[in-house]
């Protein structure tokens, strides 16, 4: 999406936020200001989601996980609770297995939305050997991040050779979204 569209979609949500002077709340809602209503949206705070398609298509085993703190809201959904009125998430991963001499590395595109300060986890492994990488990154406005890196995959690893590899946000200390990638090394 164009930076102006992109713009243009934001200003109309904050409109539609704030309101119109005399017109009544109670109609449907539309949070993110996509044009389509909250309760037809699979990710109402995401201007780039409105069917569960946008997040599933493309990355080949990308999903979403629910952490182990007993809640029931899937983590990519839940409502921010530091008021700051960005709904802290992963948005799209790509990952690459890059052609090197001897050990390939693992690079990887992830945008993060989110507001103040997050931390963005990168976990690696076969199911024997694992390598885990930890970037912080701050943004004032709540727009997408960009991490963008490579990761040593364990030695173990072998040509063709099925591999996850997950990406946890954590923001003011807590996981608010999780997604884990299931990808094919090559050498």
């Amino acid at each position: 999406m164009d930076r102006t569209r992109r713009q243009s979609l934001i200003a109309m949500g904050s409109l539609s936020l704030l309101g119109l002077p005399g017109c009544s709340s109670s109609g449907p809602t539309d949070s993110d200001g996509d044009g389509m209503i909250d309760s037809k949206d699979y990710a109402p705070q995401d201007p780039d989601v409105q069917e569960k398609s946008d997040i599933d298509g493309g990355n080949g085993g990308q999903s979403s996980e629910q952490s182990n703190d007993g809640g029931s809201e899937d983590q990519s959904t839940a409502a921010d609770s530091s008021g700051s009125g960005v709904n802290p998430h992963i948005g799209q991963i790509d990952v690459d297995v890059q052609s090197d001499i001897g050990t390939n590395n693992i690079g990887y595109d992830v945008e993060a939305y989110f507001e103040d300060t997050a931390v963005l986890t990168v976990q690696i492994s076969d199911g024997e050997r694992s390598d885990q990488r930890t970037f912080e990154g701050t943004t004032t406005s709540g727009t997408m991040q960009e991490f963008n890196d490579d990761i040593n995959p364990p030695e173990s690893f072998k040509d063709n050779e099925q591999f996850a590899i997950r990406f946890i946000l954590t923001v003011d200390g807590r996981e608010v979204d999780r997604k884990t990638l299931n990808h094919t090394y090559s050498e």
